[in-house]
């Protein structure tokens, strides 16, 4: 058994219960991952239980170590550090089961809980930085809450591509 933070009521007073959880059986291109650290994100506050559940457990990416394996899995093996970022919630959890294609190996030289609370915020960043505007060194770019996670890596990478960063805070 492991242990899950549930959300058991949302809306403006949340209510969280930390319960059992029964052993999670693998599908094929799953894997079992045991959760270090798992990155607390804004969608994480504003999640709520669909109509036809009880509860949902919160967390979108964590770091971790792989436990167990499914069929047909290749590039990863138990006792692989590894970080993840998943479309279904649920990495506030000791053991998470992930699909292997979520899956990204962490080197050892990277601090597995500083991969896992990082994850989300960097992936962001190259999302904004490489892919919705590509940014370079004739870029102006104003980052609005910089000190946030989010804030504070695109801050950097987009300084280090040669951009002219702005940065608002909120007080």
């Amino acid at each position: 058994m492991s242990k899950a933070i549930k959300l058991i009521r949302s809306g403006d007073n949340q209510e969280y219960q930390i319960e059992n959880l029964e052993k999670q059986s693998l599908k094929e291109g799953q894997v079992l991952v045991k959760n270090i650290a798992s990155g607390i994100n804004e969608d994480d506050l504003f999640i709520n239980i669909p109509a036809d559940k009880q509860y949902v457990i919160p967390g979108y990416s964590a770091s971790g170590e792989i436990i167990e394996i499914g069929a047909n899995i290749t590039g990863f093996k138990p006792g692989d550090s590894v970080v993840y970022m998943t479309k279904n919630s649920g990495s506030f959890q000791e053991n998470t089961v992930v699909d292997y294609t979520d899956l990204v190996s962490v080197p050892e030289e990277i601090y597995d809980k500083i991969a896992g609370v990082s994850y989300y915020s960097g992936m962001m960043a190259h999302s904004l930085l490489k892919r919705v505007f590509i940014v370079n060194s004739n870029t102006i770019i104003l980052i609005h809450n910089v000190t946030s996670g989010i804030g504070y890596i695109l801050a950097q990478w987009a300084n280090n591509l040669g951009a002219v960063v702005i940065g608002s805070v909120d007080d």
